[in-house]
């Protein structure tokens, strides 16, 4: 087996523990082994149970590098014991809207879509992040909006506006978020589905919720 000087773990928090006694075999007996690992963003269920054998560090990240202050104000209720910092100042505000059925919100997006356009902002800027599989959005049917493309994600050198789930993008970021599909009763619309989604704006994060939706009920879960 091909060992490593050192070998480093990001988004540990969804690693198995079989995972990591791989990983520590791969490094040199004098090699560094770092994991960083976030449990808020733990979406798949493995939590941090498989980090208990390793030391921890005392020192936590606690500068936010990719949001907004505004983006990072609407996250802080997320974090509870956590106060991060941030490095870009102001921002545009966190904006809401309600649907009350997929038609509605497909409207929404759309006429939301088209006042950014019309004011200066590229589509390839823009990513929409559901808690659903495409054909389980309300965008199920769509290969356009308005008069611009609706592509996968993956697809990154297409022309068009970005679609993904939340759990797919997470690790990525995109200046402009639009969050749709958030309702009650969802196993997909958890704190940590909405958290990690949300976050992935660096600027602007639109978001569409159903009308009996509130973000204070769903971190109180």
């Amino acid at each position: 087996m091909e060992k490593y000087d050192a070998i480093i773990v990001d988004e540990g928090q969804d690693f198995k523990e079989s995972w990591y006694l791989c990983l520590e075999e791969m490094v040199k007996k004098e090699g560094y082994f770092y994991i960083f690992a976030d449990r808020r963003q733990n979406l798949f269920g493995n939590g941090l149970d498989a980090l208990k054998d390793f030391q921890m560090s005392r020192h936590k990240l606690t500068i936010n590098l990719r949001n907004t202050e505004r983006i990072n104000e609407w996250a802080s209720p997320f974090l509870k014991d956590v106060r991060l910092r941030y490095r870009l100042y102001g921002g545009p505000s966190v904006e809401y809207h309600s649907w009350d059925s997929p038609e509605k919100e497909r409207k929404l997006i759309e006429k939301t879509i088209t006042q950014l356009v019309s004011q200066g902002m590229s589509i390839q800027r823009i990513t929409i992040l559901s808690p659903h599989r495409k054909e389980k959005s309300s965008l199920k049917d769509v290969k356009k909006i308005g008069a611009w493309p609706l592509v996968d994600f993956k697809e990154s050198n297409t022309y068009g506006i970005k679609f993904s789930t939340i759990r797919s993008y997470k690790g990525l970021e995109s200046d402009v978020i639009f969050l749709i599909g958030l309702k009650n009763d969802s196993p997909v619309c958890t704190p940590e589905d909405i958290y990690v989604g949300g976050t992935r704006a660096r600027f602007l994060l639109k978001i569409f919720h159903h009308k009996n939706w509130s973000l204070s009920d769903t971190i109180d879960e």
